[in-house]
């Protein structure tokens, strides 16, 4: 989670300053931007010495659980909030891009009278694009989630870490390579794939449990 949430940041939140890094630390890549690889190696480097941080505190609060269903939710509470806010942020990498996108586009072509091929985003295009995703949240974002989180299959703090880190990997990769996808569609879709695992995998253990209590009968 730490190795991909650096990577996401490195390369969507340094770029922005990665010209005065390079001019303060030489021995980083004299580029425009940070590579996907260099993002990478931050994302590892960071996952790696969390992990010796992280580790001996999880071992110790398993040490003293015992091994049930409740007990291993309780440990993905704090990664699930983490993995939420990485959500949020290739939320709005993304979803808020298509909408600001088209706007900053048609105040280009207003303001100069033609189409350019790039045109540059005013900072009121992104307040704008702020002010109206949060709006639209705190209108409709309850609603959603009782939807999405209840009512389309039963999920669990588990259950929620892997659709949210699933989600927000699939929509870094896609911000990557320039493909115009939407995060609610993906966070849904991996709501359903959890939910069709879970049937599945309560169709085995009922299937089990019919095997174990049919009656044998001895050879005659």
């Amino acid at each position: 989670m730490v190795t991909a949430f650096f990577t996401y940041l490195t390369l969507k939140g340094l770029k922005h300053v990665w010209k005065d890094l390079t001019h303060a630390l030489s021995f980083l890549p004299q580029t425009k931007k940070p590579t996907f690889i260099l993002a990478l190696t931050f994302g590892a480097i960071g996952g790696f010495v969390s992990y010796f941080f992280v580790a001996p505190a999880v071992r110790k609060k398993v040490g003293k659980m015992d091994t049930n269903g409740e007990n291993l939710n309780s440990l993905f509470t704090i990664p699930l909030i983490f993995s939420a806010a990485m959500l949020s942020f290739a939320h709005g990498a993304n979803d808020v891009a298509n909408a600001v996108g088209p706007l900053a586009d048609v105040n280009d072509a207003l303001t100069n009278m033609a189409i350019s091929k790039k045109a540059a985003i005013p900072l009121w295009v992104m307040i704008t694009g702020g002010v109206g995703i949060s709006i639209g949240l705190a209108l409709f974002g309850p609603r959603l989630i009782k939807t999405v989180g209840t009512e389309i299959t039963d999920l669990n703090p588990m259950r929620a870490f892997s659709i949210m880190m699933a989600a927000a990997i699939t929509v870094i990769i896609a911000s990557q390579l320039g493909l115009p996808v939407s995060s609610t569609h993906i966070a849904v879709g991996g709501v359903f794939g959890v939910g069709f695992l879970r049937e599945w995998l309560d169709s085995k253990k009922e299937n089990l449990k019919q095997v174990e209590l049919k009656p044998t009968f001895p050879n005659t």
